[in-house]
């Protein structure tokens, strides 16, 4: 599940684990577990879906839409035109866009860094989750995970914050280094089948 692009090491030492596909439905409060053998680790739904609802027991409110600085503008490293577009062809078609056009369109290119844009933050407060779960709220007895992830011998984690941006720039230069253009044009056009503009 997680990439091992040295390029983002960075988002690693602040605590966050990058992901292969990134997907708009991992919230804050989900669950992440792998059962014993299991190769990697998956997402298994929200905490907020297993446990019975008490009175005068609360989650912790998500805080949505926080602006993080510190990530907006960084950019990975040069990756070899190879590895950069099988990166990008995941990612157009995770957003359900054709990727044919890729090699047309950086064909002059030898190599492509990814910048962040305009990157956001949902987060729940660790010491508001940590009094939730402090108040023991009883979890549903018949829900599978329960058994497989609480009870079982599988291991669970809790999402408490997720980084998000609805754009990022490609940057793409030559074996010199020089700055290379990018036929938008071609792109566009498969892109735009995906409802994504380029």
């Amino acid at each position: 599940m997680a990439c091992r692009e040295s390029s983002i090491q960075f988002l690693r030492e602040d605590g966050y684990t990058p992901i292969r596909v990134p997907r708009e439905r991992i919230k804050p409060m989900d669950l992440i577990g792998r059962l014993p053998g299991a190769a990697r680790p998956k997402q298994i739904g929200s905490l907020l879906e297993i446990v019975v609802p008490r009175p005068g027991v609360s989650p912790p409110e998500i805080v949505a839409d926080e602006v993080v600085s510190e990530v907006s503008g960084k950019k990975t490293d040069k990756l070899d035109i190879g590895i950069g577009l099988n990166l990008l062809g995941t990612i157009f078609r995770a957003l359900g866009a054709v990727s044919a056009s890729l090699s047309a369109a950086f064909s002059s290119a030898r190599h492509v860094e990814f910048v962040y844009e305009d990157v956001l933050s949902d987060s729940v407060s660790i010491l508001g989750l940590r009094g939730f779960l402090g108040k023991h709220p009883p979890l549903d007895p018949d829900n599978p995970a329960v058994a497989d992830y609480f009870i079982g011998d599988g291991q669970v984690v809790v999402i408490t914050r997720t980084l998000k941006s609805n754009s990022f720039s490609v940057l793409a230069t030559d074996d010199q280094g020089r700055k290379v253009d990018i036929d938008v044009g071609v792109l566009g056009k498969d892109l735009a089948k995906g409802g994504v503009a380029a």
